[in-house]
């Protein structure tokens, strides 16, 4: 979940938003089987584990009740390159749990609904570089442009635990 904002988040905050408690509209009422009616039940996602390969879909597409079309969200989300903790979100104990991810590749937006373009930049696990990749087009990134990698079109976001990042990557 990704507000409409003109100000930055962080990836811990959308993990934040995402996990908290939302009372459904009328519209997404829960059908209880006991009552044979529609409710307007409290929602909540937690974590209980997580995988070796992490992939975050931010929402950049906002429908609103009783309208036909969506809304691009533009908010810029910040996420790490390196080191992205999640451990206190989970809620499982088990030591063998290990939360920390290394970033590994991202997928772009720009456009509006319907008439946008997709880029993705992914990391090269024989040579630790970033690449872009754009239609047939595939070049190296710069140390520069490779810090650079979060910006508002960042659509989808992929991270391997850091206990099976490659050593290139290091």
């Amino acid at each position: 979940l990704v507000p409409n904002t003109s100000e930055v988040m962080n990836i811990n905050s959308a993990v934040e938003l995402f996990s908290r408690e939302e009372k459904l509209s009328p519209m997404n009422a829960w059908y209880c089987p006991k009552c044979k009616d529609f409710q307007e039940a409290l929602k909540k996602l937690e974590i209980w584990s997580l995988p070796p390969v992490l992939v975050v879909q931010f929402k950049r597409f906002s429908q609103r009740e009783g309208r036909n079309r969506a809304d691009k969200l533009e908010t810029q989300v910040d996420f790490p390159v390196k080191d992205l903790d999640l451990g206190e979100y989970v809620l499982s104990d088990n030591p063998l749990d290990r939360s920390m991810y290394d970033l590994v590749g991202v997928s772009s937006h720009v456009g509006a609904l319907g008439l946008g373009h997709y880029t993705a930049v992914a990391r090269n696990a024989e040579n630790g570089s970033w690449y872009s990749y754009n239609d047939s087009r595939v070049s190296k990134l710069t140390d520069k442009e490779a810090e650079d990698i979060a910006d508002p079109s960042a659509y989808v976001v992929f991270y391997l635990r850091k206990d099976l990042t490659p050593d290139s990557f290091k």
